[in-house]
């Protein structure tokens, strides 16, 4: 065979090629719109497009992902300390993990208020390392401590983690989470919707799995960035137990988001069991006054000092004081 008769073949098998990845994209673009939606963003021309591109790219849709389905955590076999959970997840760095055979659509950043919970937070990395990955999501997981000895600030606390955490990746979902909560169905998809806030944790253990009332936002909630920027995040006046929820509820309300609720059979949590912070005495009037405070109280009036930053396997934990935020609330709220 001449050189002219292979460059000919070749020619051929390449144009063979270029139709068959061409009709297989036509395909996807006319049949799934979630597909197109990755294409379009992530390849500029059909010149890019592989076939073997393709199957990674979908192997991150949800649709496509082997997973278990509704399982409550056996605790029994779960690792109690950092070290051993560590062993387990070799991949992950600072708390960071994405997968290398495709591509996810968004970047999430967990952020987890936290205090004296040191039992319970390997049982909480190792649950939700294994659940992410098994979702294949794009995310890293915050902790972030109040070290003051003030009342524990929740709401406050995930209001620094979402301005400490763009310091470090450009983060479009944010997933405001408790430390003792654990998902029990991994096709409870941890994703964000511009436009629209998803309340996870609807059914938990220590509540017989009942729904407690349609306004509660408490537990796990996804924002997308632009979303909690419009409501200006979390108040930062309910110090102690209870109310904050309630009063983010009522931001999102007020600034015409869509808060969606997940299906019973998703949306159940298993509660690890710990001791409850001192109740808010002033919650209820507090929750009565918040049209009066809502232009001038959250992210835009936040203040903290960063004590430490640690960069452990398994998270980036980020120590703050929340002593000038107090004084702050004290002197424009007068609480």
């Amino acid at each position: 065979m001449t050189n002219t008769d292979m460059s000919l073949l070749k020619k051929i098998f390449l144009g063979l090629l270029g139709t068959t990845a061409c009709v297989y994209l036509t395909f996807l673009f006319i049949n799934s719109d979630r597909y197109s939606k990755v294409f379009k963003r992530r390849l500029t021309t059909l010149s890019e497009v592989s076939l073997s591109t393709i199957e990674e790219l979908q192997t991150c849709l949800n649709t496509t992902l082997s997973l278990e389905g509704l399982r409550i955590p056996n605790l029994t076999l779960y690792p109690r300390d950092l070290a051993n959970v560590s062993k387990e997840f070799v991949t992950v760095q600072n708390g960071q993990w994405q997968p290398q055979t495709c591509v996810p659509k968004e970047r999430l950043a967990v952020i987890v208020p936290y205090r004296n919970r040191t039992e319970q937070l390997p049982i909480f990395l190792y649950h939700m390392h294994r659940f992410l990955q098994k979702q294949k999501r794009n995310y890293q997981i915050f902790i972030i401590e109040q070290q003051d000895i003030l009342s524990f600030n929740r709401a406050a606390l995930f209001n620094v983690g979402f301005k400490e955490s763009q310091r470090y990746d450009n983060f479009t979902c944010f997933i405001f989470h408790d430390v003792d909560l654990l998902p029990e169905n991994d096709n409870l998809f941890y994703s964000c919707e511009p436009g629209t806030v998803r309340h996870f944790a609807e059914l938990i253990s220590n509540m017989k799995y009942e729904r407690i009332y349609t306004e509660c936002a408490g537990g796990v909630t996804a924002f997308h960035i632009q979303d909690f920027q419009t409501i200006d995040g979390f108040s930062n006046v309910y110090w102690g137990w209870g109310g904050e929820d309630d009063d983010l509820y009522r931001r999102v309300k007020q600034k015409g988001l869509k808060f969606e609720h997940q299906p019973d059979e998703l949306a159940r949590y298993t509660a690890l069991k710990h001791a409850h912070s001192n109740e808010n005495a002033m919650r209820f009037k507090l929750l009565n006054d918040w049209k009066r405070r809502i232009k001038h109280d959250g992210l835009s009036s936040l203040v903290y000092n960063v004590s430490e930053t640690e960069t452990h396997k398994l998270y980036l934990k980020i120590g703050v004081n929340l002593n000038q935020l107090k004084n702050h609330v004290h002197i424009k709220w007068k609480i």
